[in-house]
């Protein structure tokens, strides 16, 4: 009985998480081959998030993951990498520390936005041409599940 209880948990969160995050480009064409999310929950509540997209950018210079804002849902999300997988590769991109509309190619930024939303942007350094990526997003999102 108890096993079931923290399925039902762990189906609502995961449902819960899908419909937190919302992607967006600031021009050019995006079309989203494939995205496999990796999820843990841990003892003390919070969820470890790896999140793989395979991506087909055009004309773009940085992809955003937002997270609106909703203190009855989680408290903050923490621990945020990015990174570029390549040929088996991975290439860790360097983290900036302030909101940017525009990223610098292979730096990440995950803080709050101008609208007061958690955000997660990337330079991808599209800006004039197209290619097929693979990225990496790496977060934990403290006090999913409470008492």
């Amino acid at each position: 009985m108890k096993i079931n209880k923290k399925i039902i948990y762990i189906i609502t969160f995961l449902l819960l998480f899908i419909s937190l995050g919302t992607n967006k480009s600031n021009a050019g064409d995006l079309y989203l081959n494939n995205l496999d999310f990796e999820v843990q929950i841990n003892e003390n509540g919070s969820m470890d998030v790896i999140e793989t997209w395979d991506i087909d950018v055009e004309d773009t210079n940085t992809l955003y993951k937002t997270f609106e804002t909703d203190d009855s849902k989680y408290s903050k999300i923490t621990n945020v990498t990015v990174k570029e997988m390549t040929n088996k590769q991975n290439k860790d991109f360097l983290k900036i520390d302030e909101w940017a509309y525009h990223v610098q190619k292979d730096y990440y930024y995950g803080t709050e936005n101008k609208d007061g939303d958690f955000e997660i942007g990337w330079g991808v350094g599209l800006d004039n041409s197209s290619a097929i990526k693979k990225y990496q997003i790496s977060y934990t999102i403290e006090n999913v599940i409470s008492k």
